[in-house]
């Protein structure tokens, strides 16, 4: 399985790499709504829709409010804005529930709305970023080496549980080894992708809720595969589970990432 998720991430993470800094603009963003929507299909099927009409109907939901928002004046922003408040609410739920004996039982139509505040921001926050394709691929870089360094961590020197109710196989020390690796690489790949006149404290400073982020992210799907008795999303990538294992982390980190560059430049940074 290890071998299958290694191969798989091979092939896409150059498919995305390109994406970002080749594809026209109109191209990139027809396929982040395809994306997406493959992600909408796979949250009806967390939240309980079963039957192909209402998870159709659900992507249908979630296109026109990918589409709808923009045209709201600032209605990306305010998206984004919306979806880094809403992770932090998620980061107090996941607070109150990583020790709790039984999870708690979430009403089906909470999850549906939650699929909405989780799928529209991040759509947002990419397409924000993808302006500036280097600070795009700088903040998924971070992602998955924060991923990577919590999952080979935990594998590694894991003993103490995160989120005993949410996901038994992550830790403390998993969490440990994604923080050092991540700040540690974070000014590092800054010299590789930025070039001196451009590399600002604005590009550091947002890895720190960055990593919570990515670690919330995680957890909160967890939760509701845990919920639904479902081990992935979906199966459409091979040793990866569905589109939401993937974008997982990505889901909670893009919108508090952007969120964080847009306080940060607004302050002078």
């Amino acid at each position: 399985m290890l071998k299958l998720r290694i191969l798989t991430a091979l092939i896409l993470i150059p498919l995305v790499i390109l994406g970002i800094f080749y594809l026209p603009r109109p191209f990139f963003v027809l396929i982040s709504i395809l994306i997406f929507s493959l992600a909408a299909w796979e949250w009806a099927r967390l939240s309980g829709w079963s039957t192909v009409w209402l998870k159709l109907l659900y992507v249908a939901l979630i296109i026109a409010g990918m589409i709808g928002s923009n045209f709201i004046p600032q209605g990306g922003i305010f998206a984004i804005i919306i979806g880094a408040f809403w992770w932090l609410l998620v980061f107090a739920w996941v607070l109150k529930e990583r020790k709790a004996a039984k999870l708690m039982r979430l009403p089906q139509w909470s999850i549906l709305l939650s699929g909405f505040l989780v799928l529209l921001p991040c759509w947002h926050a990419i397409l924000f970023l993808q302006h500036e394709p280097a600070l795009l691929f700088y903040m998924l870089l971070m992602i998955w080496i924060c991923d990577s360094a919590a999952y080979f961590g935990g594998r590694l020197w894991g003993k103490t549980k995160l989120a005993v109710s949410i996901s038994p196989n992550k830790t403390f020390e998993g969490l440990y080894t994604a923080i050092v690796s991540t700040v540690l690489l974070s000014a590092l790949a800054c010299w590789f992708i930025f070039t001196p006149h451009d590399l600002q404290l604005s590009w550091l400073l947002p890895v720190l809720p960055l990593i919570v982020s990515v670690v919330i992210g995680d957890l909160f799907e967890s939760a509701l595969k845990r919920i639904g008795n479902l081990k992935d999303s979906g199966g459409l990538l091979p040793g990866h589970g569905g589109i939401l294992d993937r974008i997982d982390s990505l889901t909670a980190a893009a919108p508090v990432f952007t969120c964080a560059v847009i306080f940060l430049r607004q302050s002078g940074y």
